[in-house]
């Protein structure tokens, strides 16, 4: 098979053209080493989350792979070259590349979600904790907030924090991340359930579908102008489609791995970024196959069709 038709080929050519988009420079500084582009090393981590490695086994796996020579590398890079290079990234900055893959998918958004998801932060074995006795403390993990594309299971916006914080607090940050994106229905679970929140979903154009705290409470009963009219509208309506969520936090920590190595909590941020690039990559490459192997069936389809009209 060629290294072309490989999935993580389709994922670094996709990225080239993330990288096109967002108008990355080849070089950080003028006075840079020439060595390598940032642009190779930006390929590099990503196929280093793909391959869910650690800096020392990912620079062991680039001197048996074909990843060097078709990033045209004038020699393997050392571990620690990737590591100054993630220590280099800007949070602010990765977080704002999410927003760029709907100019990648270029489809309209029908519905949004949200969810938050926790990534440990220790190695440590849950077993053997339990049996010494350890305390487990709620800063052994970083708790993140996305904003998902439930029709195309991608992800536009995350809100990452170290401390468990209640949802809701990230909503108008996530909003302010997103509010060039046009979508129809909003779906979330009981925690984004607040008033003010219902009135935003409506400002921007589109239709609550979050699980009220108390539905069974009678609608003359009911506080706030927004949860009344959900419940007299849109009780009931597609909320299974919430599930989704879901989803994409469990494909992401079986991809790509629930913990992250990185020992400062910038670094954390940046893992988990570049855990969140490489899926969304990951994703478009598939729904892209997924369409051309549809397009490949229907025109076979059609071919057999025509020769039985011809037989007959």
């Amino acid at each position: 098979m060629d290294i072309k038709d490989t999935q993580l080929i389709k994922v670094l050519d996709l990225s080239q053209k993330l990288l096109t988009i967002t108008q990355i420079p080849l070089r950080g500084h003028k006075f840079s080493q020439k060595t390598f582009t940032q642009h190779q090393l930006f390929k590099l981590m990503i196929v280093k989350t793909y391959m869910n490695l650690d800096y020392r086994k990912f620079e062991d796996y680039l001197k048996t792979s074909k990843i060097p020579e078709y990033l045209k590398l004038s020699r393997i890079p050392h571990f620690t070259t990737l590591q100054k290079f993630a220590k280099r990234q800007n949070v602010q900055k990765l977080e704002k590349l999410l927003i760029k893959f709907t100019d990648l998918h270029g489809k309209k958004i029908r519905n949004l979600g949200a969810d938050a998801t926790g990534f440990k932060s220790t190695y440590a074995s849950e077993h053997y904790e339990k049996r010494i006795g350890r305390t487990i403390l709620k800063k052994d993990f970083i708790k993140a907030n996305f904003f998902y594309d439930l029709d195309n299971l991608l992800i536009y916006a995350v809100k990452i924090r170290k401390k468990s914080r209640h949802d809701t607090r990230d909503l108008s940050a996530l909003f302010n991340k997103i509010k060039s994106v046009e979508f129809k229905r909003f779906y979330a679970d009981k925690a984004y359930d607040a008033e003010w929140f219902h009135e935003m979903i409506h400002s921007f154009g589109g239709e609550s579908r979050i699980h009220l705290k108390n539905e069974l409470v009678p609608v003359h009963r009911t506080h706030g102008r927004w949860r009344k009219h959900i419940k007299r509208h849109q009780k009931n309506s597609k909320k299974g489609k919430r599930s989704l969520c879901e989803t994409i936090n469990s494909v992401i920590k079986r991809l790509f791995g629930t913990v992250l190595r990185a020992k400062t909590l910038t670094m954390k941020k940046v893992e988990l970024l570049f855990k969140i690039i490489t899926y969304n990559l990951d994703r478009l490459v598939k729904i892209s196959n997924n369409f051309l192997q549809a397009i490949y069936l229907l025109v076979h389809f059609e071919i057999l069709m025509q020769k039985k009209v011809l037989e007959l």
